[in-house]
């Protein structure tokens, strides 16, 4: 997907499409109160999103402050968000079970692992 801004991300999309999620979309707009930010994977339909949080996106305090208050004003705009780390692996026990409670049931009960996938 073009939409990817890092192998992270693409990593995060692998892991969700290989638990059996749908599709989500890359780079998706969240108008906010102090504007429109993106997220790097996300379901609009649910207002959920992932975002991965490389290492080089905090270089100074600044940095840390701007992320804060992006991230207050996208879960005020009614958003909620997984952040996702290179610590966290996108493993299963990991992404898919801090993605699943903020899915509506319809979508995780019975989810299926795609094998084409598969490591």
């Amino acid at each position: 997907d073009a939409g990817a801004e890092s192998p992270g991300e693409s990593g995060c999309r692998w892991a969700v499409l290989r638990d059996g999620f749908p599709v989500p979309l890359t780079q998706v707009p969240v108008p906010t109160r102090l504007g429109t930010f993106w997220l790097d994977l996300g379901w609009p339909e649910w207002s959920v999103g992932i975002e991965y949080d490389g290492r080089v996106k905090y270089r100074t305090h600044d940095d840390l402050v701007h992320e804060k208050r992006r991230h207050d004003a996208i879960t005020e705009a009614g958003w909620r968000v997984v952040r996702v780390t290179a610590e966290d692996r996108p493993t299963r026990a990991g992404l898919t079970n801090r993605l699943a409670p903020l899915l509506p049931a319809t979508v995780t009960t019975g989810l299926r692992p795609r094998v084409d996938l598969a490591r």
